[in-house]
């Protein structure tokens, strides 16, 4: 689906979705009242888009750090002949994201998230002697900056940046983090997505809601939104 192939509802649909999802018990219900059409139809047409392979996901984007987690850029040269290889051992690796390959000495890029009490070194140089690169390179953020992928639908400019900053650790309880396991799975899409949510994390509706909200007052969760597959978005 190309972006010209998608109707005034659509493109609109998808600005509100990369926006915000409502934190409410029938979030679609809402999105369909500021678009003016029916909850029914919000659902289809997000089904559509995400069967049209648009919309990758919809769930929270998380603050690293306030979760207590540190991440760093790594740069790999590995013989083209082992580029298949290194790739799978790199993307078994749990929190590996955004690995690229490019044409450069340096040809496989991605980025690794680890727990603040994991030895980033001990990581690397086992994955080191998995793949027997001709060199490797551990680049740590020094500085974070806000930034946001927001790809305009509607050609109105991008919405203000309400996400939250970078941060230290925040104490989490056990309910937090059963919410937090739970919200990394994609939003269902039903008339009430987080009584499905609640339940499989064993709350009810609307301790789980509260609990979303405190996460996000907390600034562990940046905001909770829809990711776009930009190519098919038209960008």
């Amino acid at each position: 689906m190309k972006k010209d192939k998608l109707d005034k509802i659509d493109r609109r649909l998808l600005n509100i979705l990369q926006t915000e999802i409502p934190l409410k018990r029938e979030p679609f219900t809402a999105i369909a009242s500021a678009l003016g059409i029916t909850e029914q139809e919000v659902i289809e047409r997000v089904q559509r888009l995400k069967s049209s392979r648009m919309i990758r996901y919809i769930s929270p984007i998380f603050n690293a750090g306030a979760l207590g987690y540190v991440s760093t850029l790594v740069a790999v040269s590995v013989s083209e002949d082992r580029v298949e290889e290194a790739v799978r051992i790199v993307n078994a690796l749990p929190g590996v994201s955004h690995n690229y390959q490019r044409k450069h000495y340096y040809n496989l890029w991605f980025t690794l998230t680890l727990p603040g009490n994991v030895d980033r070194d001990d990581v690397l140089g086992k994955l080191k002697d998995e793949i027997g690169p001709e060199a490797i390179m551990d680049l740590p953020a020094l500085s974070r900056f806000k930034a946001r992928a927001f790809f305009d639908m509607e050609g109105r400019g991008a919405p203000a940046d309400t996400a939250a900053e970078e941060r230290e650790a925040v104490p989490l309880m056990v309910a937090d983090w059963a919410v937090i396991i739970e919200l990394q799975r994609d939003l269902p899409l039903v008339s009430r997505p987080f009584d499905v949510m609640a339940r499989n994390a064993g709350f009810t509706t609307e301790e789980f809601i509260t609990l979303v909200r405190s996460l996000k007052d907390r600034g562990v969760i940046k905001r909770y939104n829809a990711a776009l597959r930009q190519a098919k978005a038209g960008f």
